[in-house]
């Protein structure tokens, strides 16, 4: 069954409720521990940069690339508009028809999954920056004649995530 819903931001927002209990080894961090968990539907960077350098760095990167932002989702907003102190969450929704399009006509349900979509996020003192492993979508959606170009996205989400990051 699909693991990835519409609602991908979800997971990676409980990570910055994940009590210190999660931690396994000596001097790991709950946050490295729930990332590993999520490693194989997400690459989650941590960030050398400070939140919103980070986030200017990531909407550079996008922008340069000639990825068309659909919206900016600021979460910790949205949170505090309900009296909820949340740490800086900010999702970035992203894509281009181009890479998109293919996947879709090969199983239009994978549109339920794109745009693609970033997040960065702050917790426990470090940021990090999350998105989907695009080819992580090839076997639940049946796309191995598109197999290639969600690879190609990948490497491009992966290269964007390590310019954003990256000092």
């Amino acid at each position: 069954m699909l693991k990835t819903t519409i609602f991908t931001t979800a997971v990676i927002a409980l990570l910055s409720i994940a009590p210190p209990a999660l931690a396994g080894k000596a001097g790991e961090t709950a946050a490295e521990t729930e990332a590993e968990k999520h490693s194989d539907i997400y690459v989650i960077n941590k960030s050398e940069k400070d939140f919103d350098t980070t986030l200017a760095d990531l909407k550079q990167a996008i922008e340069k690339r000639d990825l068309k932002t659909f919206a900016v989702v600021d979460h910790a907003a949205g949170a505090a508009s309900v009296g909820t102190l949340m740490e800086p969450t900010t999702l970035i929704i992203f894509g281009n028809p181009k890479g998109g399009t293919p996947l879709m006509m090969e199983n239009r349900y994978v549109g339920m999954e794109l745009p693609l979509k970033a997040m960065v996020f702050e917790e426990a003192g470090e940021v990090r920056v999350a998105m989907l492993r695009v080819k992580h979508l090839v076997k639940p959606f049946g796309l191995e004649k598109s197999a290639p170009v969600a690879g190609e996205i990948s490497r491009l989400l992966e290269e964007i995530m390590t310019e954003a990051t990256n000092s």
